[in-house]
């Protein structure tokens, strides 16, 4: 590969390492997050939900495009991989605060191991990390980062929120995934029908046909928007 592009492609996954480093570096177990100020927390929590998708994206689709497309020299190819191999390292603490830090009551388990066994290229189970295993590694990364391309079960008009009631549970998969928490349909079935607020939006209808209500969170309407703009839709 040419340098003017190698460079470019280090630059890219050398920016990505350091985040990880400004963010990560200093948290290596379980203790390290509960010295943490809650605006730390929060920044931290809201950088590894951004990264694990960037990850997945880098690991899952980039990396073996730049090894099989780009011509790289012995060089670059041992430059880049080795490269790659430090920002991966950083993955099962990133999965673990973006999927489980919600609580400053139960903090996620760090350090973490991750195994994943290989699906064609020979019977082999690869563990990485240094804890208790905690996360079985597996296509549904990438399975899950394509499904928010899909149309999303709702239409917004400003602030208002209306849902097809044949999409109802959708919407509320949709808002666990947005939140990284879950949320409970019948618990949401049943505030909405009695036009209650819950879950950020004060409900204004239940009917057979759709579901509507008003966003009274301006966190869960910021989210949407940004959710939206993300997967242009």
């Amino acid at each position: 590969m040419n340098v003017q592009d190698f460079e470019k492609i280090m630059r890219g996954i050398n920016f990505r390492v350091e985040s990880c480093e400004k963010y990560l570096g200093a948290i290596k177990s379980t203790e390290d997050l509960s010295h943490l100020s809650l605006a730390d927390a929060k920044e931290l929590k809201e950088f590894c939900v951004n990264e694990e998708t960037i990850m997945t994206k880098i690991a899952m689709v980039d990396l073996y495009h730049v090894i099989g497309m780009a011509n790289l020299t012995p060089t670059q190819m041992m430059k880049f991989t080795y490269r790659v191999h430090d920002y991966l390292q950083f993955r099962p603490r990133i999965k673990a605060i973006a999927n489980h830090l919600e609580s400053i009551f139960q903090l996620p388990v760090i350090p973490v191991t991750s195994r994943f066994k290989l699906l064609a290229l020979c019977n082999l189970t690869l563990e990485s990390g240094e804890g208790a295993i905690e996360e079985e590694a597996s296509l549904e990364d990438y399975i899950n980062l394509k499904k928010p391309t899909e149309k999303v079960p709702f239409d917004l008009s400003e602030t208002v929120l209306r849902i097809p009631r044949e999409r109802a549970k959708e919407f509320i998969d949709f808002l666990s995934a947005l939140h990284r928490q879950k949320y409970s349909y019948p618990t949401f079935i049943d505030k909405a029908s009695r036009l209650t607020e819950y879950l950020g939006v004060h409900w204004t209808y239940f009917g057979s046909d759709y579901i509507e209500g008003s966003i009274k969170s301006q966190e869960l309407l910021k989210k949407i928007h940004e959710y939206l703009i993300a997967n242009k839709l």
